[in-house]
């Protein structure tokens, strides 16, 4: 991870802010001194040369006339120049190298200058003309021959400096464009960085919400961002989780509700169609049909039409536990007033079968606790409802009902033939039917379902598994 990346996704908004500020201070003053101080020592010989040939041209006279003294020729010994001096007659009267002039040097009225290579050293040398001028009339002329240097062959720099004067084209060609143009490219670099800080996660945002809005949920959001942008990353990326979860929940609810509503079609198709028979019978101009057969059909009718009327309650019923806004009915419950309604509702049917039905509890008469007791009994009832159906007689049926820490469990054990290894995995889901469900055939395979709803509505959960011994267990667990 880069400088900038890690600034940008660990730094708060604030700090990138004061970071940016006081980057932007530091680099553009050491760009500023840096670029100066190198055109500083780029530009040193321009600038000697161009001094000495701007004293030379105001002096022109007084070199050819050699009233310049110790001082003009020590000037041009440090900068390692030399100079010959022309007179009227063109003829060469004072040369410091003691040679005759260059014979590509042309002795005219224009001052111009121009490189030259030493054909004795092969050594690149500028010579620079300056002839005097009075009236009209060549009066004597000054050469100057000093080293090449780079600048002069960048001509408009060379041609710019010898008209402004090497001060003047310094501080407004150099020093002042730095200066404020260094500061500028800076921060405008620098902020664009620190505005990727911030336009980055907002097109990330901006991204995740068209693909939100054309119903697309199958992608992640970059939340490795630890500052203010990468709150609202994490917050949206919540948001598509959680649309996300809940589109595929609802989607898995449709497709079970179809389900539900195929399976109940099917179950209920086989009492509709004998209710359908015994009316027509009933109806019919049968003139041979007796008393006792009337009254059998009516009964079967009845009994019809309570098992009709008994799958769409189940239905109903697991419709409205699966909705979110359900809510349960607390309240504190005395669990053994509790526990007698159980025992009351069970015992008679116990005893029709010749099954053997036990509560078991280790709690005081007063003890209470609190939860929906109308759903926590419709749960028990199913389970024991489910456990009577599963046995024979002579078998027992047994209610445990005890405390472990904050929480309420109650398990039903009987010792009937137990589940099949293939029913545990899918006990508790919609339409499940065990493999003796050809006993009743009142049911639509959802009552260990609607149990399931009614628990985890509590907060609770439940399982079922076989007894050591034989038989069948289901156990859950509410906190109260």
């Amino acid at each position: 991870m880069g400088v900038f990346t890690y600034v940008k996704k660990k730094a708060s908004l604030k700090k990138q802010f004061i970071l940016y500020a006081i980057l932007s201070i530091l680099v553009a003053t050491f760009i500023s001194i840096g670029l100066i101080c190198f055109f500083i020592i780029l530009s040193y010989d321009m600038k000697v040369m161009t001094s000495i040939e701007h004293y030379a041209d105001r002096n022109k006279l007084q070199i050819v006339k050699h009233e310049l003294g110790e001082e003009w020729e020590k000037r041009l010994e440090k900068a390692n120049v030399h100079y010959w001096t022309i007179e009227k007659d063109k003829k060469t009267t004072f040369s410091t190298l003691h040679t005759e002039v260059p014979r590509q040097v042309v002795l005219g009225m224009e001052s111009y200058s121009l490189p030259l290579i030493d054909e004795i050293h092969h050594h690149s040398y500028i010579y620079s003309y300056k002839p005097l001028i009075n009236k009209g009339e060549f009066e004597g002329a000054v050469i100057l021959r000093y080293e090449d240097y780079f600048l002069y062959h960048i001509g408009f720099l060379y041609n710019l400096t010898e008209k402004m004067g090497y001060e003047l084209f310094f501080n407004s060609c150099v020093f002042f464009p730095i200066v404020l143009l260094a500061p500028i490219i800076t921060i405008a670099i620098l902020s664009y960085q620190f505005s990727k800080g911030i336009t980055d996660p907002l097109k990330e945002i901006i991204n995740a919400s068209s693909r939100i809005t054309n119903n697309e949920l199958d992608f992640s959001i970059d939340t490795s961002y630890d500052n203010e942008m990468g709150l609202a990353l994490k917050a949206f990326e919540n948001m598509r989780s959680t649309l996300e979860d809940s589109l595929k929940t609802q989607w898995s609810m449709t497709e079970q509700r179809k389900d539900m509503i195929l399976a109940l079609t099917h179950d209920i198709k086989t009492p509709i169609t004998i209710i359908c028979g015994h009316l027509e019978l009933l109806t019919g101009s049968f003139s041979d049909i007796t008393e006792e057969q009337k009254e059998k059909s009516l009964k079967t009718l009845v009994t019809h039409a309570d098992r009709v009327k008994r799958l769409i309650q189940e239905l109903n019923e697991v419709w409205d536990l699966e909705r979110p806004e359900f809510v349960l009915h607390k309240k504190e419950v005395r669990l053994t007033d509790f526990l007698i309604d159980i025992e009351d509702k069970f015992m008679y049917l116990c005893k029709q079968k010749e099954v053997i039905f036990s509560i078991i509890h280790s709690f005081e008469a007063e003890c209470r606790a609190s939860f929906d007791s109308f759903r926590v009994g419709e749960v028990i009832e199913n389970i024991v409802s489910n456990a009577i159906k599963h046995t024979s007689t002579g078998d027992s049926i047994r209610l445990e009902v005890f405390f472990i820490n904050r929480s309420l469990t109650f398990r039903v054990t009987d010792s009937g033939v137990g589940f099949a290894e293939q029913e545990l995995a899918v006990i508790f889901t919609k339409y499940r039917k065990g493999n003796n469900s050809g006993i009743h055939k009142s049911s639509a395979g959802l009552g260990l379902y609607i149990c399931k709803l009614i628990v985890e509505k509590h907060e609770g959960t439940i399982k079922a598994y076989n007894h050591g011994e034989g038989g069948a267990v289901i156990e859950f667990t509410i906190p109260v």
